[in-house]
C-alpha cells in the first residue's frame, strides 16, 4: 500500500473509532430514525440510527470540513474518503465500525493536482500527471521479486526482477498484439533477433516518452457534493467513463501483463527443459569459435559506436598476445566471472564484457551444449584467479 493511501486508511480509522466519543444529536432522531450528530472532538456523524448505532450507511466530516467519508454499513458497496486535496474511492463495508475494504477489487486514490492510483492485492498502478504510466505487480515469487510495467496506455514493457535485479521481460505491441520477449544482461536488452531489438527501439520511445497530462477539476471539486451511497455510485459511474477510463484501461493492460508473464515463466522452463534433453556437443574449439563470432556480433549491432571508434576486424584479428584473451569460467548459477586481463584497465574497452556476456545469453538461450573443459586452467595474474576457458578474439 502507497505512503498516501496508508495515510488516508488511518485517517478513517480514526474518525470512526470516534464514533464512540461523546456525543450530542443536533438533527433528527439519533436513536432510531435520521439523525446528526456533533461529537465532542466536532466531527458530525449523519447516518440512519437504530438503537443508537449508525445503520444504512454514514457521512462523516470533521469539524472544519478539511476530511469528509462516505461509507456503506454492512453491505459491501462503494466508499468515499477526502481529504485536504487527495481522495480515495473503492469498495468496502464499516463492520464492527471499522472500514473493511475489499481489496481485490482495489481503489482510487486522486490528488488535485493530476495523480491517480490504482491499487489492489495484486497491483499498484500510478498516473503521475506529466510523467509515464507505470505499475508494480506483485509476483508468486518472494517479496524481492516483481514486476514493473510501463505503458503509454496501448503498448506496454515489462522488466521481471529477481533478488532486485532485472533478469528478462517482454514488450507488447497494441497494433500487432504481438508479445516479444528478452533477457536482460548487464543492464542491456538481449533479443533473439535484429528485428526485435529495432522494434523495441521505436517502441521504447513512444512509452518513455508519454505523459498523462490534464485533470478535471469539476469532478474532483464535486466528490464531496455525494451525500448517499445510491448517488456516489452513480457518480463513480460516470466518472469511470470520464477521468479513471484511462486507469481503468490501463488496469486491463496490466492484467495482459500478468497473464503474458505466467505463459513466459512456463515457455521458458519448457526450452529448458528441451534444451537439457537435447543438448550439442561441441570439442573445446568450437565451442570458443562459436562464441567468439557471437561476441563480434554483438559488438557490431549493440555497441556500435564503441566498435567503430576503438576495433575493428583486423585490431580484432592481430591482437598480439594471450594477455588480450577473455579468460572466462562457467557456473550453474549464472554468476559467470569475466576478465580481460589487458582491456580491463583501459575504460574505453569496458563494453567487451556486457558484450561477452550477452553473446553468451543469446547461445545458451538457443541451445544446451557439452563443452570439454580445457586441457588445463588459465591462471590470471592480474586478478589471481583460475578460469576455465580463454578465448582470443
Amino acid at each position: 500500500m502507497s505512503k498516501n493511501s496508508c495515510f488516508l486508511l488511518i485517517a478513517l480509522s480514526f474518525t470512526f473509532l470516534n464514533l464512540n466519543a461523546q456525543k450530542t444529536c443536533i438533527i433528527g432522531n439519533c436513536v432510531d430514525g435520521l439523525g446528526v450528530m456533533l461529537n465532542k472532538d466536532g466531527d458530525t456523524t449523519i447516518s440512519f440510527f437504530k438503537n443508537g448505532n449508525i445503520s444504512d450507511q454514514v457521512i462523516v466530516a470533521n469539524k472544519n470540513h478539511q476530511a469528509y467519508s462516505l461509507v456503506s454499513v454492512g453491505v459491501n458497496k462503494w466508499f468515499l474518503e477526502k481529504s485536504g486535496d487527495s481522495l480515495r474511492i473503492g469498495q468496502g463495508a464499516i463492520v464492527n465500525k471499522k472500514l473493511q475494504e475489499d481489496i481485490s477489487k482495489g481503489y482510487y486514490f486522486i490528488t488535485k493536482k493530476g495523480d491517480i492510483f490504482f491499487e489492489n492485492n495484486k497491483q499498484l498502478l500510478q498516473f503521475t500527471s506529466g510523467k509515464t504510466i507505470k505499475a508494480k505487480i506483485k509476483t508468486t515469487d518472494s517479496q524481492k521479486n516483481r514486476l514493473d510495467f510501463v505503458s503509454n496506455g496501448s503498448d506496454y514493457i515489462v522488466f521481471h526482477y529477481e533478488l532486485g535485479k532485472a533478469v528478462n521481460g517482454f514488450f507488447f505491441v497494441n497494433a500487432t498484439k504481438r508479445v516479444i520477449s528478452f533477457d536482460v544482461v548487464e543492464s542491456r536488452l538481449v533479443f533473439n533477433n535484429s528485428a526485435d531489438n529495432v522494434l523495441f527501439k521505436q517502441i521504447e520511445s513512444s512509452i518513455i516518452g508519454f505523459s498523462l497530462n490534464g485533470f478535471d477539476e469539476y469532478y474532483f471539486n464535486n466528490f464531496d457534493k455525494q451525500r448517499t451511497i445510491e448517488g456516489l455510485e452513480q457518480y463513480i459511474l460516470r466518472l469511470k467513463n470520464t477521468l479513471l477510463r484511462p486507469v481503468d484501461n490501463c488496469i486491463k493492460l496490466v492484467e495482459h501483463a500478468t497473464v503474458e508473464f505466467e505463459k513466459m515463466i512456463e515457455t521458458n522452463k519448457a526450452e529448458v527443459d528441451n534444451r537439457k534433453n537435447n543438448p550439442i556437443t561441441l570439442s573445446y574449439e568450437e565451442w570458443n569459435e562459436l562464441l567468439r563470432k557471437k561476441v563480434i556480433e554483438i559488438c557490431k549491432s549493440d555497441f556500435q559506436e564503441e566498435y567503430s571508434t576503438y576495433l575493428s576486424d583486423k585490431e580484432l584479428l592481430d591482437l598480439p598476445s594471450k594477455d588480450d584473451e577473455i579468460l572466462y569460467n562457467l557456473s550453474r548459477d549464472n554468476n559467470n566471472i569475466i576478465s580481460l586481463s589487458i582491456y580491463a584497465s583501459n575504460g574505453a574497452l569496458k563494453f567487451l564484457i556486457p558484450a561477452f556476456k550477452m553473446a553468451f545469453s543469446r547461445i545458451v538461450k538457443a541451445n544446451s551444449y557439452i563443452v570439454p573443459s580445457a586441457v588445463r586452467k588459465f591462471y590470471d595474474l592480474k586478478t589471481s584467479q583460475t578460469f576455465d576457458f580463454r578465448m582470443k578474439l
